[in-house]
């Protein structure tokens, strides 16, 4: 569920939390001394009145990883595969804060590999291209660095140039880190990255999404204001925002905690109008995975509003961002104002979320 409504749903059940605490001494202590007020104490609390409440701990998990505390981050998850063993998305973050704890490889992350790995080969599966679960799993094992990619020529030009052929990338879109792309990010607050996936990849994204729209009702919420569907979690763009990790640290400079995925289909006529992100979305890539229509650019629109009352923007100054299929823009949502104008076209694009790691950071989505 989108992760407002889910945050509501996990504060809402304090009201019915009667249950006797059970949370171990050192979680509690380290909640409560991380932050005596606000969200952070609201979802310890639900965990100590309500030890089996799943996304409470995940909740509490993805908040430690904002703090930059993957061991903490660990007891929450384990929690949460204890109350459902089978839980996809507990696993798949769990392999995260593994990897942070260079412990992705250990015995205990094997049935984490199993249970992701199973629901990755389901997807392509679904996207009617089952050996492309091969670019993420390879030998039952969850690999957050393209190593199960065929890195050929067209790779070495979409998502993996600068790659040897026969040797395996640092990090999904390795090769757009570059000084200059720091200096725009930094100067511009946006900067556009082109070409960001191995081609393979970009192809499975277009078939898995074609394939949840052959069933809105089930897999997407529609959205009347914006002329959207916005899906529900799925795991192919969920493991992107971790393995793109890496990506948004180098850019940006500084470590981040990615936060959420939000894959979305706009319709014709839809659009979405001028706006700053919330601070708990504190940088943003959002990637187009298709364009569909007889229009062949929707671009993507940015607005610094530095020196301008909110109230009273100037958009002669705005910048177009043109993109293609395969083509992002990493952007500091809070600082900058965007939006999309309505357009007649069919799109589909995902907003990967991150913010800086801080543990004074009491908030993360």
């Amino acid at each position: 569920m989108p992760h407002a409504r889910y945050e509501r749903w996990v504060y809402g059940s304090l009201k019915h939390s009667t249950a006797a605490s059970t949370t171990s001494p050192s979680v509690a202590w380290a909640a409560v001394s991380s932050c005596m007020l606000g969200r952070f104490c609201k979802v310890l609390q639900v965990v100590q009145r309500q030890p089996n409440h799943l996304f409470s701990h995940l909740l509490l998990a993805k908040i430690y990883i904002g703090q930059g505390l993957p061991a903490l981050a660990l007891q929450a998850l384990d929690e949460a595969a204890r109350i459902q063993p089978e839980h996809w998305q507990t696993h798949l973050l769990r392999l995260f804060v593994l990897k942070r704890l260079d412990r992705l490889y250990a015995n205990e992350a094997t049935q984490s590999h199993r249970i992701v790995c199973a629901r990755i080969r389901e997807a392509c599966a679904q996207a009617d291209m089952p050996s492309a679960a091969a670019l993420m799993c390879v030998n039952e094992l969850v690999q957050f660095e393209p190593t199960g990619m065929e890195i050929g020529r067209s790779d070495k030009a979409d998502g993996l140039r600068g790659v040897e052929a026969g040797t395996n990338a640092i990090h999904l879109g390795a090769h757009l880190v570059t000084d200059k792309a720091r200096k725009k990010l930094r100067i511009q607050r946006y900067v556009t990255l082109r070409r960001l996936l191995p081609r393979r990849l970009i192809r499975l994204l277009q078939a898995w999404y074609a394939s949840l729209r052959l069933r809105m009702a089930e897999t997407a919420a529609f959205q009347a204001k914006t002329q959207r569907h916005e899906y529900f979690p799925e795991v192919l763009s969920t493991y992107l925002n971790l393995a793109l990790e890496p990506l948004a640290s180098s850019i940006s400079q500084t470590m981040v905690a990615p936060t959420y995925p939000f894959p979305i289909t706009y319709i014709p006529g839809g659009g979405i109008h001028p706006h700053l992100d919330v601070s708990d979305n504190e940088l943003s890539l959002t990637f187009q995975v298709q364009l569909e229509g007889s229009i062949s650019q929707w671009p993507l629109v940015f607005l610094d509003p530095r020196g301008q009352e909110l109230s009273n923007l100037n958009a002669s100054t705005a910048k177009h961002v043109v993109l293609k299929d395969n083509d992002g823009v990493l952007y500091y949502g809070p600082d900058i104002v965007h939006w999309r104008e309505n357009q007649h076209s069919t799109l589909t694009q995902i907003v990967f979320a991150f913010r800086e790691e801080d543990v004074t950071h009491c908030n993360n989505q």
